[in-house]
């Protein structure tokens, strides 16, 4: 939601947005990883973390 209301603010187009950099994971989806390694094995999750 950030980086949409950035790139709003911003007025970026949408070849702007197809040519940034998107990090993966994102803060939400690490900090749900991390909190997972604490019982499970993530080294055995898909890409997908579920």
């Amino acid at each position: 939601m950030n980086e949409a209301a950035l790139a709003v603010r911003l007025e970026l187009t949408v070849a702007d947005l197809a040519d940034a950099i998107h990090v993966y994971p994102t803060l939400s989806e690490a900090l749900r990883l991390v909190a997972q390694s604490f019982t499970r094995d993530v080294t055995r999750l898909s890409c997908c973390a579920e």
